[in-house]
């Protein structure tokens, strides 16, 4: 017997029994303010926080903040654009996108991870090609932990998601620090009632 099979064999023979998906207990057992866990894991790494009392305020404040944006896309309903995006278009027509406004489904109060899925997003690539992405969330969709986040998904449902935490950044070996290298500048997080 090769060495190959000794290790396959004895990979196979540690293998646990059943087979099937593992079932994890997401019983939530954060007891600590969540949101507030929320708003300094979002700060933390990099984003802006900001709450609001509703949509009208929601349009100010995104007005105010992104007042020098010119080509804004919106994925939310009640938040206009200054275009529209389809399905069908070419995903290199967004190169010149200011600000993406979208809505997220779940986020996560320990690292500031917000789910976007496909269907809400139009185009996968609209969150990664704009300038500046601010994402919406709603105050009951906080949720402390990622495997409560993952509870609260459905991925095959989907078929695309990803979870966003901040504003692209990446470094060298030298430790310079560049934001906005490979996706937006700046991420702003708007929680909503």
């Amino acid at each position: 017997m090769s060495s190959r099979e000794k290790i396959l064999d004895a990979i196979r023979a540690a293998k646990p029994a059943g087979g099937g998906p593992v079932a994890y207990d997401v019983t939530p057992t954060h007891t600590g303010d969540v949101i507030a866990q929320f708003e300094s894991s979002v700060v933390t790494n990099g984003g802006r926080f900001f709450r609001v009392s509703g949509l009208e305020e929601t349009k100010t404040l995104i007005a105010r903040e992104y007042a020098s944006a010119y080509q804004i896309i919106s994925t939310v309903t009640g938040i206009d654009g200054s275009r529209e995006l389809r399905a069908e278009d070419d995903p290199h027509t967004l190169a010149d996108v200011d600000l993406a406004v979208v809505q997220g489904e779940v986020g996560v109060a320990e690292n500031a991870a917000i789910w976007l899925s496909e269907s809400r997003l139009v185009k996968r690539v609209l969150p990664f090609i704009a300038q500046n992405l601010a994402i919406l969330i709603r105050e009951g969709d906080i949720v402390a932990t990622l495997h409560e986040a993952y509870a609260r998904i459905s991925v095959a449902r989907e078929g695309y998601g990803v979870f966003i935490s901040a504003p692209s950044k990446t470094a060298d070996i030298e430790q310079s620090l560049v934001i906005g290298a490979h996706g937006p500048r700046s991420l702003s997080v708007i929680l909503t009632p």
